[in-house]
Protein backbone atom coordinates (compact mmCIF):
# COMPACT_ATOMS: atom_id res chain seq x y z
CA UNK A 1 0.00 0.00 0.00
CA UNK A 2 3.04 2.61 0.25
CA UNK A 3 2.80 3.81 -3.09
CA UNK A 4 -1.02 4.16 -2.82
CA UNK A 5 -0.99 6.04 0.68
CA UNK A 6 -1.21 9.91 1.36
CA UNK A 7 -0.84 11.78 4.02
CA UNK A 8 -3.26 14.61 4.34
CA UNK A 9 -3.01 17.12 7.11
CA UNK A 10 -5.84 19.43 8.23
CA UNK A 11 -6.12 23.06 9.62
CA UNK A 12 -2.79 23.78 10.53
CA UNK A 13 -2.36 26.85 10.10
CA UNK A 14 -1.85 30.47 12.29
CA UNK A 15 -5.39 31.04 12.53
CA UNK A 16 -6.07 27.54 14.75
CA UNK A 17 -2.57 27.92 16.03
CA UNK A 18 -1.75 31.60 17.22
CA UNK A 19 -2.44 32.58 20.53
CA UNK A 20 -3.69 35.66 19.80
CA UNK A 21 -6.20 34.38 17.38
CA UNK A 22 -10.01 34.34 18.74
CA UNK A 23 -9.89 30.58 17.21
CA UNK A 24 -6.77 29.20 18.61
CA UNK A 25 -6.66 25.77 19.46
CA UNK A 26 -5.33 25.97 22.67
CA UNK A 27 -2.06 23.82 23.15
CA UNK A 28 -2.40 22.55 19.33
CA UNK A 29 0.73 23.22 18.91
CA UNK A 30 2.09 19.93 20.73
CA UNK A 31 1.29 17.71 17.72
CA UNK A 32 3.49 19.92 15.41
CA UNK A 33 6.52 17.28 16.33
CA UNK A 34 4.62 14.74 15.37
CA UNK A 35 3.18 16.07 11.82
CA UNK A 36 6.87 16.90 11.64
CA UNK A 37 7.73 13.14 11.73
CA UNK A 38 5.59 11.82 9.52
CA UNK A 39 5.60 14.22 6.69
CA UNK A 40 9.72 13.27 7.04
CA UNK A 41 8.30 9.78 7.38
CA UNK A 42 6.13 10.16 3.73
CA UNK A 43 8.98 12.19 2.30
CA UNK A 44 10.79 8.77 2.76
CA UNK A 45 8.49 6.39 1.71
CA UNK A 46 7.21 8.38 -1.40
CA UNK A 47 3.76 9.18 -0.14
CA UNK A 48 2.29 12.08 -1.62
CA UNK A 49 1.67 15.36 0.96
CA UNK A 50 -1.30 16.96 1.34
CA UNK A 51 -1.97 20.07 3.07
CA UNK A 52 -6.08 20.38 4.03
CA UNK A 53 -6.95 24.26 4.55
CA UNK A 54 -9.63 26.03 5.33
CA UNK A 55 -9.88 29.38 2.80
CA UNK A 56 -12.40 32.01 3.14
CA UNK A 57 -13.65 34.86 1.09
CA UNK A 58 -13.42 38.33 2.59
CA UNK A 59 -17.02 39.06 2.26
CA UNK A 60 -17.73 35.83 3.87
CA UNK A 61 -20.01 35.00 1.58
CA UNK A 62 -19.01 31.52 1.55
CA UNK A 63 -18.96 30.30 5.32
CA UNK A 64 -21.42 28.47 7.24
CA UNK A 65 -24.50 29.41 8.06
CA UNK A 66 -24.03 29.07 11.34
CA UNK A 67 -20.56 30.69 11.72
CA UNK A 68 -21.54 33.53 10.07
CA UNK A 69 -21.92 36.66 13.04
CA UNK A 70 -18.99 35.07 14.53
CA UNK A 71 -17.11 35.51 11.44
CA UNK A 72 -17.93 38.74 10.90
CA UNK A 73 -16.79 40.11 13.84
CA UNK A 74 -13.80 37.43 13.78
CA UNK A 75 -12.99 37.12 10.08
CA UNK A 76 -10.44 33.65 9.86
CA UNK A 77 -8.63 31.95 7.28
CA UNK A 78 -8.71 34.80 4.39
CA UNK A 79 -6.82 33.81 1.52
CA UNK A 80 -4.05 35.05 1.11
CA UNK A 81 -3.34 36.28 4.24
CA UNK A 82 -1.50 35.48 7.09
CA UNK A 83 -4.10 33.26 9.02
CA UNK A 84 -4.54 30.86 6.71
CA UNK A 85 -1.02 30.14 6.03
CA UNK A 86 0.31 26.81 6.96
CA UNK A 87 2.22 26.71 10.62
CA UNK A 88 6.08 27.79 9.85
CA UNK A 89 7.55 24.32 11.09
CA UNK A 90 5.35 22.03 8.40
CA UNK A 91 4.48 24.47 5.53
CA UNK A 92 4.25 22.99 2.24
CA UNK A 93 7.33 22.43 -0.24
CA UNK A 94 7.71 22.28 -3.66
CA UNK A 95 5.33 18.92 -4.72
CA UNK A 96 3.06 19.33 -1.94
CA UNK A 97 -0.28 19.79 -2.46
CA UNK A 98 -2.72 22.19 -1.05
CA UNK A 99 -6.34 22.00 -1.71
CA UNK A 100 -8.42 25.05 0.05
CA UNK A 101 -12.14 24.24 1.86
CA UNK A 102 -14.77 26.30 3.41
CA UNK A 103 -16.75 23.38 5.32
CA UNK A 104 -15.42 20.16 8.03
CA UNK A 105 -14.54 17.58 5.44
CA UNK A 106 -11.95 18.17 3.14
CA UNK A 107 -13.80 16.54 0.76
CA UNK A 108 -17.11 18.58 0.42
CA UNK A 109 -17.28 21.14 -2.68
CA UNK A 110 -13.31 20.52 -2.74
CA UNK A 111 -11.06 18.85 -5.56
CA UNK A 112 -9.44 16.27 -2.57
CA UNK A 113 -11.07 13.02 -4.39
CA UNK A 114 -10.22 14.31 -7.80
CA UNK A 115 -6.35 14.61 -7.30
CA UNK A 116 -6.48 11.42 -4.58
CA UNK A 117 -8.27 9.46 -7.88
CA UNK A 118 -6.09 10.40 -10.21
CA UNK A 119 -2.67 10.09 -8.17
CA UNK A 120 -4.00 6.29 -7.53
CA UNK A 121 -4.41 6.52 -3.60
CA UNK A 122 -6.58 4.08 -2.10
CA UNK A 123 -5.30 4.80 1.45
CA UNK A 124 -5.48 8.06 3.20
CA UNK A 125 -3.36 8.94 6.49
CA UNK A 126 -4.86 11.54 8.39
CA UNK A 127 -3.40 14.09 11.06
CA UNK A 128 -3.93 17.73 12.58
CA UNK A 129 -6.94 19.43 13.83
CA UNK A 130 -9.03 18.53 15.21
CA UNK A 131 -11.08 15.44 15.98
CA UNK A 132 -14.83 15.97 16.41
CA UNK A 133 -14.99 18.48 13.37
CA UNK A 134 -12.52 18.49 10.83
CA UNK A 135 -10.59 15.26 11.05
CA UNK A 136 -13.88 13.48 11.90
CA UNK A 137 -15.99 15.14 9.18
CA UNK A 138 -13.15 14.33 6.39
CA UNK A 139 -12.16 10.63 7.70
CA UNK A 140 -15.69 9.65 7.55
CA UNK A 141 -16.49 10.84 3.52
CA UNK A 142 -12.97 8.99 2.66
CA UNK A 143 -14.41 5.55 4.25
CA UNK A 144 -17.62 6.91 2.29
CA UNK A 145 -16.01 7.08 -1.04
CA UNK A 146 -14.16 3.88 -0.15
CA UNK A 147 -10.59 4.98 0.89
CA UNK A 148 -9.10 3.17 3.73
CA UNK A 149 -8.72 6.05 6.36
CA UNK A 150 -6.26 5.81 9.20
CA UNK A 151 -5.46 8.69 11.67
CA UNK A 152 -2.45 8.90 13.26
CA UNK A 153 -3.42 10.22 17.53
CA UNK A 154 0.23 10.96 18.15
CA UNK A 155 -0.13 13.96 15.26
CA UNK A 156 -3.94 14.77 15.81
CA UNK A 157 -5.46 17.03 18.16
CA UNK A 158 -8.45 17.46 20.45
CA UNK A 159 -9.73 20.14 22.69
CA UNK A 160 -9.68 17.60 25.75
CA UNK A 161 -8.68 13.75 26.59
CA UNK A 162 -12.63 13.09 26.66
CA UNK A 163 -12.66 14.17 23.18
CA UNK A 164 -10.42 12.47 21.95
CA UNK A 165 -11.17 9.24 23.53
CA UNK A 166 -14.92 9.56 22.60
CA UNK A 167 -14.17 10.64 18.38
CA UNK A 168 -11.44 7.68 18.53
CA UNK A 169 -13.75 5.11 19.94
CA UNK A 170 -16.65 6.32 17.77
CA UNK A 171 -14.26 6.59 14.72
CA UNK A 172 -12.80 2.55 14.86
CA UNK A 173 -16.26 1.42 15.44
CA UNK A 174 -16.96 3.21 11.92
CA UNK A 175 -13.54 1.26 10.40
CA UNK A 176 -11.50 3.83 10.84
CA UNK A 177 -7.64 2.77 11.55
CA UNK A 178 -5.91 4.15 14.01
CA UNK A 179 -1.60 4.06 13.97
CA UNK A 180 0.71 5.69 16.32
CA UNK A 181 3.79 6.92 14.75
CA UNK A 182 6.49 4.08 15.44
CA UNK A 183 3.71 1.76 13.62
CA UNK A 184 3.77 4.33 10.81
CA UNK A 185 7.61 4.52 10.66
CA UNK A 186 8.00 0.45 10.34
CA UNK A 187 5.85 -0.13 7.51
CA UNK A 188 7.51 -1.48 4.48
Amino acid sequence: MANETALVIIDMQHDFISLESPLCMREVSKIIPGIKALIAEARKKGWPVIYVIREHDPSGADIEKFRLKYFEKYPFCITGEKGAEVAEDIRPEKGDIVIGKTRFSGFFGTRLDLVLRRLGIRRLLLCGAQYPNCIRATAVDGIGLDYDVEICPDATWGASQEVIDANIYDMRNMGIKFSGLEEIAAEE
